[in-house]
This record gives structure tokens, sequence and C-alpha cells, in this order.
């Protein structure tokens, strides 16, 4: 694909400029200790405009590097397949049944959610270490995984990855309020948005399932995945499955 890639970008004869921002007043995030709500809600609120930026724009479909976030939704049907039994070795029993259900529905929570939910630009990644922070602003970085697709997956992903169990579901529906009114998108009520969220949740699970390929390192590494995996089980608590189909 990357052959490819490079094959077509070549032949477009087109000319490419790097754009580049001196961020050394900003300080990195940091995922292994997350985030407090307040912070949390920031680094959404001012996301929400990339995503506010793109939404439903005809313009996604001509780039032909932008690749559609579904694209490989039945290929990771089976990788997630393969690793199942060692996935349910690694997790306790707060996360096993979403990690059980997801086995069997990954595709179609994938094509559901596509379908239904408006196409923006999202960044797939967006989590504290690819984030800096300057006082109140915010800066977004490693974009290499970019497509198009729901922005409330993003949003899923941030959220289960930086918001501390403790925190209950008023500070969880508070951060949510925060991004939807800035988001401020037409014809997206805000129960659809949350249950486009829930689905981001379940599909979460994907990023945090054991890969033969990679090694993760184990000190911050492992550590961090184990924080990850007891975040995003208690984003899934008030989560129930046979709602999201």
């Amino acid at each position: 694909i990357n052959l490819l890639g490079q094959k077509i970008a070549g032949a477009k004869g087109r000319r490419y400029l790097i754009l580049m921002e001196d961020l050394a007043e900003f300080s990195p995030g940091d995922q292994f200790e997350g985030a407090d709500p307040e912070a949390c809600a920031r680094v959404l609120e001012q996301f929400a405009p990339a995503h506010r930026a793109f939404w439903g724009s005809p313009n996604l479909d001509e780039k032909f590097w932008l690749l559609p976030m579904d694209i490989d939704s039945r290929m990771r049907q089976g990788m997630y397949r393969r690793v199942l039994p060692h996935y349910l070795a690694e997790v306790d029993e707060s996360l096993a049944p979403y990690v059980r259900w997801l086995g069997e529905h990954h595709a179609a929570l994938t094509d559901t959610l596509t379908e239904e939910a408006p196409t923006t630009l999202i960044h797939c990644d967006l989590r504290l270490d690819n984030i800096c922070f300057d006082g109140e602003r915010c800066a977004y970085l490693d974009w290499q995984l970019i497509r198009s697709g729901p922005a409330a997956y993003d949003v899923a992903y941030f959220l289960s990855s930086a918001l501390d169990p403790s925190a209950d579901a008023a500070i969880e529906d508070a951060i949510l309020h925060r991004y939807f009114d800035a988001l401020a998108a037409p014809d997206y009520p805000f129960e659809t948005f949350f249950r486009d969220y829930q689905r981001g949740l379940l599909l979460t699970l994907t990023a945090l399932m054991p890969t033969p390929d990679i090694d993760i390192d184990a000190g911050r590494g492992q550590e961090m995945m184990a924080r990850w995996r007891a975040r995003l089980a208690a984003r899934l608590a008030r989560v129930d499955v046979n709602t999201l189909l």
C-alpha cells in the first residue's frame, strides 16, 4: 500500500509543504498519569473545531490518501478473533464481557457506527502522549493514523485513555456536553452523539488488544496499557451492548 501510494503521488507531480511550529513553551501530556476532568474537557473542547471544520465535507472523498475508518473492519475482526483467547487471559472480569462481545460484533459495530454517524476528519490516536499543553492551550501531535470517520470515536478513544476510573457518570457527562457544545454540529442531537460515543468505547478495545508483532516494554508501556484498560472499564460500566447495533 505504501509503495502504491508513493507511485500515485509521484505520478501526480504534486509538490508538498511541511509546516512546522515551535512548541518549546508547551509541556507534553502524560498518558501514564492521566488527566483531571477539567483538562480532559479542555482537550476535547479545543479539538471540537477540527471535527466541525470537516463535518460531512465532500472534500474528504477527494483525498486519495485519506482512508475511511471502516476500510479494514473485516480484517480487523479476523485479527481480533485470533488474539481473543490471549486477550481474555490478560483482562479482568470488568472488561472480559465486552472483549467477548466485540469478538462477535466487531465488524458489525464498526459498520453501524461509520454508516450512521456523520463523517469528518478524525485523529484516530487522540491521547495525552500526543498532546502538549501551554496553560489553557492544547497542541495536537502525531497525525499519522488520520482517517475519515465519526468524531465520537476520537472522543471515546481519548476519554477512555485519560479520565480516572473514579470519575462518575456525572463528571463524564459534563465533559461530553462541553465537547458537544463546542462542536455545534447541525442535525446531530446529544442522544445520538452519546450512543456513537458508547460505540466508540467498545471499538477502543481493538487498540488495546495484544498483538504478536508489537512488543510493549515491561516498564511504562505495560503499566500504561493496564491503566488504560482500567479507565476504559470504568467508562464501559454503564454501556448496554444490546442497544448499540
